[in-house]
């Protein structure tokens, strides 16, 4: 714009009364003046640089949006189809999310799967197959988790039924089903010292993933669950105090 002015221009010949545009054009002639000050002294530069730097600042604030927006439509529509193939159809979230960290793979966390399930009616039906009532709580926990498995039958034809239906279930039980008292772990890798392992790398997957998408984790930088020091089925009570007196 001061380039254009300070070309030279075409005289016009003067216009007699007052003139509107001649008063529009000395305004606009005392800003370039002001404007040819701020260019030879450099602030007009860094007034533009100022400028420039805000404009890239809302430019980035804009896409992290945009790309919040297209991971809110297109999440659920993954999550959807990954709990509905036949290795998770029966699974309650905390499994499915737990056996993915385990594959190295975070599509989003077990509250958003809960969330989508209810969407569609079907958290409660997942959760009744892996829960057993309030009343059988005397049951052992592994006759429990047995019994309210969705492949387990009202009876069995014979005592070799049984058996290989119990083989089957014990396998599931030691090396793919991860309790959540121990840290959604299987019994297998706790047992055999792995467990530190499997953490460490669910740390690695949840950090990768926090690392590509932080706008997901509202919070903070998401964690694995801590494998505690001790579990119990039948918790001790607790006794008199060691040297104490009992009455």
């Amino acid at each position: 714009m001061i380039r254009e002015r300070d070309q030279p221009q075409p005289r016009q010949a003067p216009q007699p009364g007052f003139s509107l545009r001649r008063t529009v054009r000395g305004l606009y002639s005392s800003h370039l003046v002001e404007w040819r000050r701020l260019r030879e002294t450099g602030a007009l530069g860094a007034l533009s640089k100022k400028r420039g730097r805000k404009l890239n600042a809302e430019l980035v604030q804009v896409k992290k949006k945009l790309r919040q927006a297209e991971i809110i439509i297109d999440v659920p529509k993954k999550v959807s189809a990954l709990l509905a193939i036949a290795r998770f159809v029966d699974q309650a979230p905390h499994q499915v999310h737990a056996t993915l960290l385990d594959e190295g793979i975070y599509v989003c966390s077990p509250r958003t799967m809960c969330r989508l399930l209810e969407e569609h009616g079907e958290l409660r039906e997942r959760r009744d197959q892996l829960r057993p009532p309030a009343n059988s709580t005397s049951t052992p926990a592994t006759d429990r988790t047995m019994k309210y498995r969705p492949e387990f039958p009202d009876r069995f034809g014979s005592l070799e039924d049984a058996r290989a239906h119990g083989h089957g279930f014990f396998h599931w039980y030691n090396l793919q089903h991860h309790h959540s008292g121990i840290a959604m772990l299987t019994p297998h890798m706790v047992h055999y010292g792995l467990a530190a392992d499997v953490l460490d790398n669910r740390q690695r997957v949840l950090t990768a993933a926090f690392q590509q998408h932080p706008e997901c984790f509202v919070r903070k930088p998401p964690r694995p669950a801590p494998l505690p020091h001790a579990v119990w089925i039948n918790p001790p009570k607790p006794g008199p105090p060691e040297g104490g007196e009992t009455h």
